[in-house]
Parts: C-alpha cells; sequence; structure tokens
C-alpha cells in the first residue's frame, strides 16, 4: 500500500518541487523495508525500528530548513501499521 502511494505522489500533478510553493510536505518512508531490514523477529523488539523513525525524523529536521517553519507540523508519513503514530510522538 505505501508503495502505490509514494508511486502516485511522485506522478502527482499536485506535487510541486518549489518548497515555497508546498502547503504539505510528504515524507518518504517505507515501513515494509524497516520491517525486512530493521526488526529482529526473534526478540520481537520494537525499539530498533522505532529508532530507525527517530533518527530519519531528525536527519530530515537538520538537512531541511523547510522542517523548522513550523517545527514538522506540515510533514506527514503514510504507515500500514498502527506502530509509527505511537512511537514517534
Amino acid at each position: 500500500m505505501e508503495g502505490i502511494f509514494i508511486n502516485d505522489m511522485e506522478i502527482s500533478r499536485f506535487r510541486t518541487r518549489d518548497p515555497d510553493d508546498v502547503r504539505l510536505f510528504f515524507l518518504p518512508f517505507s515501513i515494509v523495508s524497516i520491517v525486512h531490514y530493521v526488526f529482529e523477529r526473534e526478540t520481537r523488539l520494537w525499539s530498533d525500528m522505532k529508532n530507525t523513525v527517530i533518527d530519519y525524523v531528525n536527519v530530515i529536521a537538520e538537512k531541511y530548513p523547510y522542517w523548522n517553519r513550523i517545527r514538522g507540523a506540515d510533514h506527514f508519513m503514510l504507515a500500514c501499521h498502527g506502530w509509527v503514530f505511537s512511537n514517534t510522538i
């Protein structure tokens, strides 16, 4: 599901590459990839995935000045699983 959404965002007529024209920023982020590369099924600990999300958001905040206009309130990510919201807020 998230892959389809990310692709649709890439080809959307509403997409702009000018950050001054943006009202909402999408953070391309794949939960499927994190589960595949980060999640350790043996331990069933969510902490590594949680830290990956936190690190990702911190990199965006440090690298892109538009994050800091309103401290990321105009940014969003799509997650097909309920853990992201509870672990990033």
